[in-house]
């Protein structure tokens, strides 16, 4: 006599326990890979912290700065005007009455001064926050002038509207992707730059942090899967090609990280003074991370769609899934690539306009330092997302089916 209906759903062993045990014991290997990568994360961060000199910057000096929190009591003198050649900015000085609200002079009035130009300064009133710089010397305050407007609470105020946006259209996932984009940060700031600052390989520390990154993002995205299996492959393929194209490029057009703009003289003077970076790979470093989030976001897309076409049709072969899984790639390339070099194009902007006003030969304008990186660093980058697409498919045609 077969079970009727209620009696097996009664009988499954599935339905039995705790949901919240099930759902542990259902995600126990994406718990005991995170486990893992955090154990990682901190054994690095520990090391890369380690060594580090707590100097007080005014130690041992008789004239030093602090750069406090005040806030404007009142504008005592104020000879700003706007100014026509600097399309209505205000150009000046003003005189302010402020509040120290941090530091050892925390509480106090004082008066401080605020110069106004076209590329600095910000016409301040009575209320507003501000960072002032306070010169000491001998003990007592030389002169306070206002550093900066204090724009911490409102950059605080458009990240929580990008995390309230984040999650409400993207709800699970959005939060997935929170989670693994403040890892992404925190790696960054806490491990790779310390270790950089250490003399670490610039290259190959910079490479395997950032597939680090990917496959702890992976992981909080899709779990100890399949899907997640392939994207990963597919990122550490693409990114490896990228950096040897970029590494041909930068041989063939004769530069360096140690060409790359005016932040280049200070880590110089870092270097004179003792600190071991290694200026010379800046160039494919930056390239990498800046090209990470576009092969992640290529990967895991045709790594989902090519598990979604197998679903659908289970008895697709190799050659059917590649040709599927290499039209869906190709419609993505085109995209992305625009989008990478818009990117370096945008954030370039300044360096075009100031080219083109110049009138330059074609030969001087590609023979120029500036231009010659740019070009390394957005080519190597969309290199990195071509190649990442027959890569992941190819990958992908084992991992979601065995038939020839």
């Amino acid at each position: 006599m077969s079970n009727t209906p209620k009696q097996m759903k009664k009988d499954n062993p599935s339905k039995r326990g705790n949901p919240l045990i099930r759902w542990v014991k259902n995600n126990r290997w994406n718990f005991l890979a995170l486990f893992l990568c955090a154990v990682l994360f901190f054994c690095f961060y520990f090391y890369a912290q380690s060594g580090k000199e707590d100097i007080s910057a005014t130690e041992g000096h008789s004239s030093y700065s602090e750069y406090e929190l005040a806030t404007v009591l009142s504008v005592t003198e104020d000879t700003t005007e706007p100014s026509e050649i600097f399309e209505g900015k205000y150009t000046g000085n003003q005189s302010l009455m402020v509040k120290i609200n941090s530091g050892q002079y925390k509480g106090m009035t004082m008066s401080a001064i605020s110069y106004l130009g076209a590329l600095y300064g910000t016409r301040l009133s009575e209320g507003d926050p501000v960072v002032v710089s306070i010169f000491t010397t001998d003990q007592e305050v030389n002169s306070i002038t206002v550093y900066e407007f204090n724009r911490t609470f409102h950059i605080m105020l458009i990240l929580a509207g990008f995390v309230a946006i984040t999650v409400i259209i993207g709800r699970k996932k959005g939060l997935q992707s929170l989670l693994g984009l403040a890892f992404t940060v925190l790696c960054l700031i806490f491990v790779l730059i310390p270790l950089l600052m250490k003399g670490f390989p610039t290259l190959i520390t910079t490479f395997f942090v950032c597939v680090y990154v990917a496959v702890v993002s992976f992981i909080f995205i899709a779990g100890v899967t399949k899907k997640s299996a392939c994207a990963m492959l597919g990122t550490f393929a693409g990114l490896a090609l990228a950096v040897l194209f970029g590494l041909l490029a930068q041989w063939l057009v004769k530069v360096d990280g140690m060409r790359m703009g005016e932040y280049v003289d200070a880590l110089l003077q870092l270097k004179q003074k003792g600190t071991p970076i290694q200026l010379s790979g800046l160039l494919i470093g930056g390239m990498i991370i800046s090209t990470l989030g576009a092969v992640m976001d290529v990967a895991m897309s045709i790594s989902s769609s090519m598990q979604e076409l197998t679903s659908v049709n289970s008895s697709l072969t190799r050659k059917d899934l590649w040709r599927s899984g290499m039209n869906i790639g190709r419609d993505m390339i085109g995209t992305m690539t625009n989008t990478l070099i818009l990117a370096f194009v945008g954030s370039s902007f300044l360096m075009v306009l100031y080219i083109y006003s110049l009138g330059v030969p074609v030969y001087e304008l590609l023979s120029s330092t500036l231009v010659a990186t740019e070009v390394v660093h957005g080519i190597a980058s969309s290199i990195g997302v071509i190649v990442s697409v027959p890569l992941t498919v190819w990958i992908g045609t084992f991992f979601y089916t065995h038939k020839n």
